[in-house]
């Protein structure tokens, strides 16, 4: 649900509300055009390569740079230094 919602407020921003909801659109013509994109979210979320449940994840596979990565906590571990760390304090 959550990407339906963010689908919601980016189709509202693209396709703009301003000229197509003015202040005082009657109840119906509002809930008709809310409907209509309603309609054009859930037809652009069915069209997706992906769904929003694990067995859609895991066809995506980890990408082949974060397989490779080489990079973990010890070589952070060589940037911290404790010139003004004091344990009586």
């Amino acid at each position: 649900m959550p990407r339906r919602l963010f689908l919601i407020a980016v189709l509202t921003v693209s396709l703009g509300t301003a000229s197509e909801f003015p202040p005082a659109v009657p109840a119906d013509v509002h809930d008709a055009l809310v409907a209509k994109k309603l309609k054009k979210i859930d037809e652009i979320i069915a069209a997706a390569p992906y769904k929003p449940t694990i067995e859609s994840l895991r066809k995506i596979g980890i990408p082949e740079w974060y397989a490779d990565t080489k990079f973990g906590y010890k070589d952070l571990i060589l940037m911290f230094k404790g010139e003004k760390f004091d344990p009586t304090a």
